[in-house]
C-alpha cells in the first residue's frame, strides 16, 4: 500500500541558521602532517571558535574582504600577497576566541582578532582548517 499523505510543508523557522552561526563552532586544530590534535595545555586541545556563514559577523567581514579585493582589481593592482593578507584578516574577524594556554615563541597566545589574523597569516595550514569549517553550515547546525 502506498502512503498518500502529503508531506508537511517546511517551516524555515525550524532551521535557526543565524542563531547557531552567531554562537559559533569550535574547530579542533590538528597537526598538518600527523593529523593529531594540537594541545593548548596537557589537559586541553587547541580549539578555535569561529562565527558561521549566516552570522552578521561573517557576512560583514566577507563584504569588507570582497570590497578590498575588488577595489584592488579595479585599480589594476591585483596582488596575491594582499589577497592572502585579506584572507587572514577575514578569518581574524570571524574568530570569536580560542582555547587559552597555547604558546607562540614561548609566550602565551592571548586572543584578540588582530592576533588571530596574524596567526592565520603565519600558519596557513591552521587557517585552512578554520576556513573549511567556517564556510560549512553543517558545522553550525549539527547536521
Amino acid at each position: 500500500m502506498t502512503d498518500t499523505t502529503a508531506p508537511e510543508s517546511f517551516d524555515f523557522d525550524t532551521l535557526p541558521a543565524a542563531t547557531h552561526s552567531e554562537a559559533g563552532a569550535e574547530v579542533p586544530i590538528v597537526h598538518p602532517v600527523t593529523r593529531k590534535p594540537i594541545r593548548a595545555t596537557p589537559e586541553a586541545e587547541f580549539r578555535i571558535r569561529v562565527a558561521g556563514p549566516d552570522s552578521a559577523v561573517y557576512r560583514g567581514a566577507q563584504t569588507r574582504a570582497m570590497r578590498r579585493i575588488l577595489d584592488r582589481g579595479e585599480a589594476g593592482q591585483e596582488d596575491d600577497a594582499a589577497d592572502q593578507s585579506d584572507r587572514a584578516a577575514f578569518l581574524g574577524e570571524i574568530t570569536l576566541g580560542w582555547t587559552p594556554g597555547a604558546k607562540l615563541g614561548g609566550q602565551p597566545l592571548e586572543f584578540s582578532r588582530e592576533t588571530a589574523a596574524a596567526f592565520y597569516a603565519r600558519y596557513p595550514w591552521a587557517a585552512d582548517q578554520v576556513d573549511r569549517t567556517a564556510g560549512d553550515r553543517k558545522a553550525f547546525l549539527g547536521a
